[in-house]
């Protein structure tokens, strides 16, 4: 299942629940389609990592540029911390 997600990340919902609580299988899949998030478990949904990474594929499939300049961003808040 995991191979189906990194190729097409919208196969989540034909996933068993338990794959949908997958952390790892929800992040391959949102990875592969932000889209994706929407099929997830409700615990995935509030996965800061797993949301983060739905949102920039999402971002950087339609803005690309907005994606460059998040990824700056969180870049020097990291190292300012």
């Amino acid at each position: 299942m995991y191979k189906r997600q990194t190729q097409n990340g919208l196969a989540l919902f034909h996933a068993l629940d338990a794959l949908k609580n997958d952390s790892e299988i929800v992040l391959a899949a949102v990875t592969q389609d932000g889209r994706a998030l929407e099929l997830a478990s409700g615990a995935s949904k509030n996965d800061r990592k797993i949301v983060l990474a739905a949102v920039l594929e999402v971002v950087s499939y339609t803005h690309p540029m907005l994606t460059t300049t998040y990824l700056l961003l969180s870049a020097l808040t990291a190292v300012s911390r």
